[in-house]
């Protein structure tokens, strides 16, 4: 879902002007998206220091379903394309962090267990 979504962000000012706006209605397109994608992982990377990893995974990933399903099918107008490549942006440049550290955290073994791997970890 990610591959498409930035596939079609990338391509957002190729299909600006497919719709009929101009080439540089496109490329403030996807200058409002990288723009939004830095705001975006500063402000989640907040949240998600306050509330776990896992769960503002669970928010972007729902931000980006829902920018990508709900604003892309109605985006032909500078508006609608401009606010999809926002919100998606908004949400996916920290999805694509937090998801090593939401995995990492769900594979790393408890403390209480005593393995010799643990152990070493524990030491060091």
């Amino acid at each position: 879902m990610f591959n498409w979504g930035l596939r079609k962000l990338m391509s957002s000012a190729a299909y600006a002007v497919h719709i009929g706006l101009s080439e540089d209605q496109g490329a403030l397109i996807l200058g409002l998206s990288n723009a939004s994608s830095f705001v975006g992982r500063i402000l989640l990377g907040i949240i998600a220091d306050h509330i776990s990893n896992t769960k503002t995974l669970l928010f972007c990933s729902w931000g980006c379903v829902i920018s990508i399903m709900v604003f892309w099918t109605f985006a032909k107008s500078f508006g609608m394309l401009a606010l999809m490549g926002t919100t998606f942006c908004l949400f996916i440049g920290k999805c694509i962090g937090v998801c090593a550290e939401s995995v990492v955290c769900c594979l790393t073994p408890p403390a209480s267990l005593t393995t010799p791997a643990n152990t070493i970890l524990q030491q060091t």
